[in-house]
């Protein structure tokens, strides 16, 4: 069907054709579903009609040009129209940004590589437009402190998964994840030079020339020696620095000889996957570690400016300000280099992207994301003039000239969309139950009494939630029907599922679960780290969420209760902690204390009594949930 309706179009609709049209005038009211594009691409507009017209829709919407970070006020309006529930978007995040899409609809973009790229996905799905990948709308509210749409940045590093960037203040600013599930461990406090984020740790060289890493450390990446240095880089489970006296030191992994590096003075250093690649102060590059497809062996001769490692290539600017780049040819990362005068280039794993003199950022390489199997966009630049890029793992981040920092590409864990990890508030109705018109006020009120139980124990931070304007932002899903003979597990699954479907959420992104209903378990409530909260309202009538009622009443305490296990308390290398891995046995006043179902006859709550067990117990051999970001002033 796709080649049929592709060959049809491009009979009546070709860029000269639709050029030659108005932009129609669209029409969305008694519509539940809008096709968005910006109208001034003759080739997405192609698609867009295409789309509209499987989609049996007349709410084609204009997004605008692509420099804009809102739609026109004509088309606010119409996306505002009552009824609407679905929406399309036709281009990719450097054409129409997330910050244009309604957060009160369900998003799917339909992207390509290019334009012609994009047409050919909207005929691709004609036959069922929901295989569209979900996309991502900006969250309403504030987003809390450490919001990069609020700061000015002097440098950014993108990593795998996360994004962390240098607030001109010297102060750092994270986003995204640190893995695969979710979890980001937030920057240490201080003023810092130089960031630098990879697949699961982040370094940082602070102002008096040491070296803080944190993240993942099982191969000892994030403990970097003593001494000064001058620059650091974080590579896969590696990392490597230039220290004063201008001599390399690496630490982490051993494998493929990585931190080994030649004796020499350096002045700079790029830890990539597998190996490692240095200027020397002569201007010469030299690589070490694995050389699988010549990575070591095949460094270019010549004299140098700056030598950027990737995962399985390397690229470096030489002094004329041209790129050469050598390794993995996947993709036509070294063989598309392109010609002209640079001055940084940025080596990847799907792509890499470079900063020509005129302050265009230029990308080569893959559209996609083998992580993801599908399009990311990571080489789609956007306009405008940048002083620095970064390219990650499947998105890819530049430092503009104005200060602000513009990423693009996968958005899986917020590792683009430039704002701090928040949980949201769901309040899901079970099939056949009538929904209780005072629940979500009485969830917001249980949320705000426990987020100030936590500022009284934190010195003012709290687990940080989705706001809509000065209240917590509770959405309310309706569940399908429940299969019968359920599990616990099963029915928890499902309806994480059907919530996050149904909100288009993120897979790291955090939420917390009120349901109108019951789950076959012996428990009031649970947590999953880093990921979810689920509380059946039915399984423990004493902690129903009621508006009004005060600590530790109305559910206050059971939320807070699951939120210091959902911020990764507690640890099984904690002193105290119960067999089960998750409760302390320490203080029967402890919030995670084993067995508790009221308030303790010594008193009330406190969070971590011994500050020994999982909070701000300032030892670096357990995690503690202080370095969460969703853990904040706000």
């Amino acid at each position: 069907m796709a080649v049929v309706v592709l060959a049809a179009l491009s009979l009546v609709l070709t860029p000269a054709t639709v050029a030659a049209q108005a932009p129609p005038a669209a029409s969305c009211e008694g519509e539940t579903t809008v096709v968005l594009v910006d109208m001034s691409a003759d080739t997405d507009l192609s698609a867009a009609y295409l789309l509209a017209e499987v989609l049996g829709t007349a709410c084609l919407v204009d997004a605008g040009p692509r420099t804009d970070s809102e739609v026109p006020v004509v088309s606010a309006a119409l996306l505002a129209t009552a009824g609407l529930r679905f929406g399309y978007v036709v281009g990719g995040p450097a054409a129409v940004s997330a910050s244009k899409l309604t957060a009160a609809l369900v998003w799917r973009r339909a992207a390509g590589s290019d334009r012609w790229a994009t047409l050919r996905a909207v005929a691709a799905a004609a036959a069922d437009p929901t295989a569209l990948p979900r996309a991502e709308a900006a969250r309403p509210g504030g987003i809390g402190v450490g919001s990069a749409v609020d700061s000015r940045y002097s440098a950014v590093s993108a990593g795998d998964f996360h994004t962390c960037a240098l607030r001109t203040n010297g102060t750092l600013a994270c986003w995204g994840s640190h893995d695969s599930n979710g979890r980001l461990e937030s920057p240490p406090a201080g003023t810092f030079t130089h960031v630098s984020a990879a697949h699961a740790h982040t370094c940082g060289l602070r102002a008096d020339g040491t070296v803080a890493c944190w993240g993942d450390d099982y191969a000892g990446q994030a403990s970097p020696p003593t001494g000064r240095f001058i620059q650091v880089s974080a590579g896969g489970s590696h990392t490597c620095g230039v220290r004063v006296n201008g001599t390399v030191a690496c630490w982490g992994s051993n494998s493929s000889g990585r931190p080994s590096p030649p004796s020499g003075q350096f002045t700079s250093v790029s830890a990539g996957g597998f190996h490692m690649c240095g200027l020397r102060t002569n201007g010469t590059i030299a690589c070490w570690g694995s050389d699988y497809y010549g990575l070591v062996s095949n460094a270019p001769s010549g004299t140098f400016t700056q030598v950027s490692a990737g995962t399985w290539h390397a690229c470096g600017l030489r002094a004329d300000g041209r790129v050469a780049c050598w390794g993995n040819d996947e993709w036509g990362l070294v063989s598309d280099a392109p010609g002209g005068s640079f001055t940084q280039v940025s080596a990847a794993g799907f792509q890499t992207c470079a900063v020509r003199t005129s302050g265009r950022v230029v990308c080569w390489g893959s559209d996609n994301s083998d992580w993801f199997d599908a399009f990311t966009g990571q080489s789609s630049s956007p306009q405008g003039k940048f002083t620095q890029v970064s390219a990650g793992g499947g998105h890819t981040c530049g430092l503009r000239t104005d200060g602000t920092v513009a990423c693009w590409g996968d958005d899986e864990f917020g590792q683009v969309s430039l704002t701090l990890p928040q949980i949201l508030a769901v309040y899901a109705v079970s099939d056949g139950v009538s929904a209780v018109s005072t629940r979500p006020q009485g969830i917001a009120d249980a949320i705000e009494t426990a987020q100030s139980w936590f500022r009284s124990q934190t010195d003012g931070r709290h687990p940080v939630f989705t706001r809509e304007g000065d209240g917590i932002y509770v959405r309310i899903v309706r569940l399908g029907p429940a299969p019968s003979n359920e599990t616990w597990g099963e029915a928890n699954a499902r309806i994480l599922r059907e919530v996050r479907e149904s909100l288009g959420l993120r897979r790291g992104e955090s939420v917390a679960v009120w349901l109108e209903g019951r789950i076959d378990r012996s428990a009031c409530a649970w947590a999953g780290s880093y990921s979810y909260v689920m509380v059946p309202i039915w399984n423990c009538g004493t902690n129903v969420p009621e508006s009004g009622t005060g600590w530790p009443d109305g559910g206050s305490w059971l939320i807070a209760h699951e939120l210091t296990h959902l911020l990764g308390a507690a640890q099984g290398c904690a002193p105290n902690v119960h067999d089960d891995s998750a409760h302390v046995t320490d203080d029967p006043r402890d919030i995670i204390y084993r067995g508790h179902r009221g308030p303790p006859a010594s008193g009330d709550y406190v969070l971590d009594v011994g500050r020994d067990d999982y909070y701000d117990h300032g030892r670096d051999d357990c995690y503690d949930i202080s370095h969460n970001p969703l853990l904040r002033v706000e």
